[in-house]
């Protein structure tokens, strides 16, 4: 019998240690290109209501993306991690307004407004890898598995082209991407 959460923890493992092996100059380029390539997006355009992630490490840094959105008068929400694995979006009017959370990640003040999944317009989420037909390997904890059957907008990944691989182990809870865009182009579903 096959066992999934093995193959996703061997992979997660062998993927986040070829991330973390790219030169920092790579990762900004390749990041600059991905965010631009976002920012000319049509779900970019239509959005009014933005989720967003933090990148942090070896991940794409979302942090202009975020300014972006707020300079266009968007609605900016950004995950904060609570007890028992639930993950809210709150709302934040700058990218000062983010502290280190639970897992050194930063994150907005829970007493900051509430974005609720259904309000969402674009959500850009953070993945270790994706394959070719929107499925995820996250971090392993399942909060974005758990918030993100009830976005109502797109849920678009963000990531490195390197890191798209032709199939990415899958349970029955994970939940797919409708868009993935890399610095070389997007692959849209939705």
């Amino acid at each position: 019998m096959r066992d999934v959460r093995a193959e996703k923890r061997r992979l997660r493992r062998e993927v986040i240690a070829l991330r973390r092996a790219m030169p920092e100059e790579i990762r900004a380029a390749k990041s600059a290109a991905i965010t631009a390539r976002v920012l000319t997006s049509d779900a970019w355009a239509a959005a009014e209501t933005l989720f967003c992630y933090i990148g942090t490490g070896w991940e794409l840094d979302t942090r202009p993306l975020i300014r972006a959105a707020l300079a266009a008068g968007k609605r900016v929400a950004v995950p904060f991690c609570g007890a028992a694995g639930e993950m809210t979006a709150h709302c934040i009017t700058s990218c000062s307004d983010l502290t280190p959370g639970a897992f050194g990640i930063p994150e907005p003040h829970p007493d900051a407004p509430l974005l609720l999944p259904e309000d969402t317009d674009l959500a850009i989420i953070p993945a270790v890898c994706f394959d070719r037909e929107g499925d995820r390997l996250g971090r392993g904890g399942g909060y974005y598995d758990r918030y993100l059957p009830r976005v109502r907008g797109l849920r678009m990944g963000l990531v490195f082209q390197d890191f798209i691989l032709d199939a990415v182990p899958r349970e029955a809870h994970d939940c797919r991407v409708q868009s993935i865009i890399t610095e070389e182009g997007e692959i849209l579903w939705a």
